[in-house]
């Protein structure tokens, strides 16, 4: 069945990923420090904001509608989606340059390097969509893994062998990360595989129109899993984000290692079945995916109850104690939020975008105020409690609001 075959390909291709995160968490922390590490941290997700609000309409777009085109998408040149990839770029750039100078007051080639990570990221990030739009897993994880190689030995060069000590070098190695993934993986799939004709220019107006709520959605949804660091950071220090970010990124990254191969390769399924008329076999595909998601957490959970402390404290080092009391609430978080994004599929299928952006606005608002009264009395590890309950905050929207939106349209 093409779904096993391509869940295959994106585990294969996320091993690589996941093993490069938890090597890069290592190096960050064992070379710069938890406070270093906390910066690297702020900027480069201070960066996948920025990308998920220019460049996520045309990702969303190419998922749900780019299986009734020939070829991947040419996001390089000649073609709409090259010019709609090069403004997103560009936005990205700029965006971050300000937030860099306004935000972080970076210097010099601070502000350059975190720039030109947000522009090439930008391309990478859309570069993925458009080989998952067709279908072509093995060359996704080839490129995914590119990048974690690139990003990898360029931090290990700079910090382990060179002994370079600024966080600014594991932006260097996200830099080249990119170029890595471009120059030798998405570039080289595009032209074996290049879209024939020009892309009507409709379609860029109408991946505007649904990707943007959805757009606007992602760069929420980040944000909702991102804005506790700052508040951390407001609260405490540089110092406390980077043990928090440690801990929060390797779970969330074990998650997303498990659960996102079965939503990258479900979710172009789930929409053909639904473009071609057959919402029921879509609905099954959802709740197939889900009940692998379900499995999966039990299995994780339980690792994490029994062996996360020892992990953070012998691997990562962490100096934190009572470890546990974070772990046990961002695990089941984590995966709660991997089942959520299949959980909302229904209002992404029936349009219902504004439906969505109202839920993870109303989630990102519950998070923000929790934390803003409890992290000054409870301290920075309160975090993974408010975590969670904004996650079942969202689900629970969700599952109401699919339960009035799939009425609607049935009637």
């Amino acid at each position: 069945m093409l779904i096993n075959r391509d869940m295959f390909f994106y585990y294969a291709g996320k091993l690589i990923p996941a093993l490069g995160a938890l090597v890069l968490m290592w190096i960050g922390i064992k070379y710069l420090g938890e406070a270093s590490y906390g910066k690297y941290i702020l900027v480069f997700n201070s960066i996948t904001l920025v990308t998920a609000f220019t460049a996520g309409w045309i990702q969303q777009g190419m998922l749900r509608f780019n299986a009734e085109q020939l070829g991947v998408p040419n996001i390089f040149r000649n073609s709409s989606y090259s010019r709609m990839t090069f403004i997103a770029a560009l936005l990205s750039f700029f965006l971050m340059l300000i937030l860099a100078v306004v935000y972080f007051k970076l210097e010099g080639i601070e502000i350059l390097i975190s720039s030109v990570v947000a522009f090439l990221f930008c391309y990478y990030s859309v570069g993925l969509s458009g080989l998952q739009s067709q279908f072509k897993s093995a060359k996704y994880a080839i490129s995914e893994s590119l990048f974690s190689i690139g990003t990898i030995a360029t931090c290990g060069l700079l910090l382990v062998v060179l002994g370079f000590t600024s966080y600014h070098v594991m932006l260097i190695g996200i830099l080249i990360g990119c170029l890595v993934s471009l120059i030798f993986g998405i570039q080289p799939a595009i032209q074996r595989n290049i879209s024939n004709g020009q892309i009507d220019q409709s379609l860029g107006i109408k991946f505007l129109k649904f990707g943007f709520p959805i757009t606007v959605w992602l760069f929420i949804s980040n944000l909702f899993n991102l804005a506790d660091r700052f508040l951390i950071e407001h609260f405490f220090n540089l110092e406390v984000v980077g043990t928090y970010s440690a801990v929060y990124d390797f779970i969330y990254k074990i998650s997303g290692f498990l659960c996102m191969p079965v939503l990258l390769a479900f979710h172009p399924a789930i929409t053909k079945k639904w473009n071609d008329g057959f919402s029921e076999d879509a609905f099954r595909l959802i709740k197939k995916a889900l009940f692998f998601e379900v499995l999966l957490t039990v299995a994780v959970a339980i690792f994490f109850y029994f062996f996360g402390e020892y992990f953070f404290h012998t691997v990562i080092h962490l100096k934190a104690t009572n470890l546990l009391g974070m772990i046990v609430p961002l695990v089941i978080s984590s995966m709660l939020w991997q089942m959520a994004m299949l959980i909302h599929k229904p209002l992404e299928l029936h349009l219902a975008t504004l439906v969505m952006l109202l839920g993870i606005t109303l989630s990102m608002l519950f998070n923000i105020a929790l934390n803003i009264y409890l992290l000054p009395i409870y301290g920075y590890q309160i975090a993974a409690i408010t975590t969670l309950a904004g996650t079942c905050f969202y689900i629970i929207y969700t599952l109401f609001a699919n339960r009035l939106v799939t009425n609607k349209f049935r009637k």
